[in-house]
């Protein structure tokens, strides 16, 4: 049945009991797929476990996120799409169209920031923030974009604003385009809608997601189970400074009273607070289920405070802290690799404590996945036993393919150097060792080769000839190459250069012959490929 229904809980295990049973009704169409919008994908991996094992069964579902999900509903129902202003895409249409903004008024700063950028370095890595911050502006400030683009705010915008009419006036379907297409769509009956949306596991969603979630329910049966932390009501709630520098700024006839509530949650909860405070106005059937969190440890009492929406201590109340309570602990550590080493000791300690406790059942939160990674792989998983599995969720794809982590680097390469480290650090890829069939003491070799003949940067005379440099040959892959090349191919005893060139020995044997045409091979089609 069209509508929007909320579902709202501290538990999400609550939240799933509920989405399982909104699903157990059968679609219309048995073929559909049932999207189930998600925060995060390593959610979207427990939601399908999660429903497997209340329903029996889950296939056919679809877990994106918000972003994607209503991307391809406005391509299907509105037939538009916003290929072309994805930050990376859009970082490039940027680069072109930067030069014809520095005249506008307010682009001095930005002129005088890219003067002798003769590389265009500062004005790439401008480009793609630039790309960024109007991606979040189709998201954050649609009004904003719209109004640009109607002229309005040209003058407040500056050189953003004409950048951006640029951009739209050939391609109008960014992201608030997109929206703007969508909400017409709703209003034709004979637009392509599902029959059911859900959004599972949201502690905030902007405004412009939840928007068109609700326009979508005047169509469509949608579901939001979101994760509150709080069951009273907290849009009110702001912290103490908030508070007073509010006071300062409006002085004696404002309004200077806002309830207080819970210090931790008013201190951290500002972008659940405005959500709450938009879902809590919208007209949908509600539902509403808590788990008391008790007074058992150190973590259940704030996790009860901010429930109630209590501030502990102000009242009078006080914790009584148990020497053996585990439940919040703060660690010092004098680096990444020491702090994974006591996570590890702090996970394999709560494993012993709850025998009942599964790897599955545990989230890590980092502020850099990328850096962690290789550590927690070194130390969780590593050859200390007991090994504890896990999965890395949220890393780039260079990070998770290593034909994607090869084909960067070699673009890296290009208009370069081409210094010796780094195309070395390119050949101990393994895709790429694979191609060219280079073994591990094959890379040895090369390294030893590379330090013995001396080979320090460029790929020939030429090559440093194009970079504006001296074009001389000595210290190149070409010479160190050659001078490999042409020891294996004079006998030992002529010893003299040949045409210039002094041989160097590369070894004895069948093996590293082989290996050093392998590695000729991969360097001329390396160096061709970046010309």
């Amino acid at each position: 049945m069209a509508g929007l229904y909320l579902h709202t809980s501290n538990d999400l295990e609550l939240l799933a009991d509920r989405l399982a049973a909104a699903l157990a009704r059968q679609l219309a169409d048995p073929l559909a797929a049932e999207a189930v919008l998600v925060p995060a994908p390593a959610l979207g991996r427990w939601v399908g476990q999660a429903l497997a094992a209340r329903l029996g069964v889950w296939m056919g579902g679809e877990t994106p996120l918000p972003n994607a999900y209503l991307d391809g509903l406005a391509a299907s129902a509105a037939g538009v799409s916003a290929g072309a202003w994805g930050p990376e895409v859009l970082r490039w249409r940027v680069l072109a169209e930067l030069p014809a903004c520095l005249a506008a008024p307010g682009a001095e700063p930005l002129a005088h920031y890219l003067a002798g950028d003769d590389r265009q370095l500062k004005r790439y890595q401008l480009a793609g923030a630039v790309a960024e911050a109007f991606d979040r502006y189709a998201l954050f400030r649609p009004d904003l974009v719209l109004g640009w683009e109607a002229g309005e705010g040209l003058e407040a915008g500056g050189w953003q604003a004409r950048l951006w009419r640029r951009l739209s006036a050939d391609d109008p379907w960014h992201r608030a385009g997109l929206a703007r297409a969508l909400v017409a769509a709703l209003a034709d009956p004979r637009a392509p809608l599902p029959e059911r949306v859900s959004a599972f596991g949201f502690s905030a969603l902007p405004p412009f997601h939840l928007d068109l979630l609700a326009a979508l329910a005047r169509r469509a049966e949608v579901h939001l189970f979101l994760l509150a932390p709080c069951r009273a009501y907290w849009a009110e709630v702001e912290p103490r400074g908030a508070t007073a520098r509010r006071a300062r700024r409006e002085g004696p006839g404002g309004d200077h009273h806002r309830e207080q509530g819970n210090r931790l949650l008013a201190a951290l909860g500002q972008a659940g607070r405005d959500f709450f405070g938009r879902a809590a106005g919208l007209e949908a059937e509600s539902w509403e289920g808590w788990r008391e969190p008790g007074e058992g440890s150190l973590l259940a009492g704030l996790q009860t405070d901010v429930l109630d929406l209590r501030d502990r201590g102000a009242d009078g109340r006080r914790t009584r802290l148990a020497a053996d309570d585990p439940s919040v602990r703060l660690h010092a550590c004098h680096g990444p690799l020491r702090e994974v080493e006591v996570l590890r000791d702090c996970l394999l300690d709560l494993f012993d404590r709850d025998p009942t406790l599964e790897p599955r059942q545990v989230a890590v939160l980092t502020p850099d996945v990328e850096r962690y990674a290789p550590l927690l792989e070194a130390v969780l998983d590593g050859p200390e036993e007991p090994r504890i599995p896990f999965t890395a969720a949220g890393r780039r794809a260079r990070s998770q393919s290593a034909l994607v982590d090869a084909f960067l680097r070699a673009l890296g390469l290009a208009g370069g150097r081409l210094a010796a480290p780094a195309v070395l650090d390119l050949l101990d890829c393994p895709a790429v060792r694979q191609r060219f069939e280079l073994t591990e003491p094959d890379l040895e070799r090369a390294h030893a080769w590379v330090r013995d003949t001396r080979i320090r940067w460029g790929a020939d005379a030429e090559a440093r000839g194009r970079l504006g440099l001296p074009a001389f040959g000595e210290n190149t892959w070409r010479a160190g190459l050659d001078r490999l090349l042409l020891g294996w191919a004079l006998p030992p005893e002529a010893g003299a250069a040949w045409g210039g060139v002094v041989p160097a020995s590369g070894g004895e044997g069948a093996e590293a012959a082989e290996a050093l045409g392998r590695l000729a091979a991969f360097c001329d089609r390396l160096f061709a490929g970046l010309r």
